[in-house]
């Protein structure tokens, strides 16, 4: 995958040809992401402090994530398994991967399913589809109200954050991830899945496929 600023094209081929069961995870450039912020425990202060990406990535690099150091940042983050061997870089393209997440999942158990579809994808510079990102196109870019329903049309609108016309992450997370997701885009299981689609609206629930042509069959 790559910045969407240099506008990765789909690979259609691979999304309607090419399905192999493999994962490498996601890509590793560090983008700007001033918008989101972490908490973290000032112990001199007694007070919790907002930080951006950034700072969090330069604490990485002083090797600060531990929680015996006087300033503790994001600590519900350390809960999570594995969340301690993140590089500042793969932690930034988890918490972007994550946020998408967030924006997606309706029940738990799905999270980690949604985001194998995702990872799977991105291998491939497969457009990770995501409705969540055109309301996040309209809603906070274009400061309109939210759709209710994303049409045709919205899928077209050219903006790097819109994953129907670009391949890869978007550039900064569109929004504030929760630990389900958080864990789910850490901790991704290994799946054949490239596509999911709603099951049950009122549930929130998915029907996850390994084709597109079982994912049209699964809209019938």
């Amino acid at each position: 995958t790559g910045d969407h600023g240099g506008h990765v094209p789909l690979n259609s081929e691979a999304l309607q040809n090419g399905i192999i069961d493999d994962i490498s995870g996601v890509s590793s450039e560090l983008a700007n992401a001033d918008i989101y912020t972490f908490s973290r425990y000032n112990a001199e202060t007694g007070a919790w402090e907002n930080i951006t990406i950034d700072q969090v990535a330069e604490l990485y690099e002083f090797g600060l994530f531990n929680t015996g150091d006087p300033y503790r940042y994001y600590e519900k983050l350390s809960t999570i398994e594995n969340a301690d061997s993140l590089s500042a870089k793969e932690l930034h393209e988890v918490v972007k991967l994550a946020s998408i997440v967030e924006k997606e999942y309706k029940v738990a158990s799905e999270a980690p399913l949604i985001a194998s579809v995702f990872k799977n994808r991105l291998r491939y510079n497969i457009g990770l589809y995501s409705c969540a990102t055109i309301i996040y196109i309209i809603t906070e870019v274009q400061g309109l109200p939210h759709p209710g329903v994303v049409k045709y049309t919205d899928t077209k609108i050219d903006s790097p954050y819109n994953t129907y016309l670009y391949a890869g992450l978007t550039p900064t997370p569109i929004s504030n991830p929760g630990l389900v997701a958080l864990d789910a885009a850490i901790n991704t299981p290994k799946t054949n899945y490239y596509f999911f689609r709603v099951k049950d609206e009122a549930k929130g629930t998915h029907i996850f496929t390994t084709d597109l042509e079982s994912h049209i069959e699964a809209g019938l």
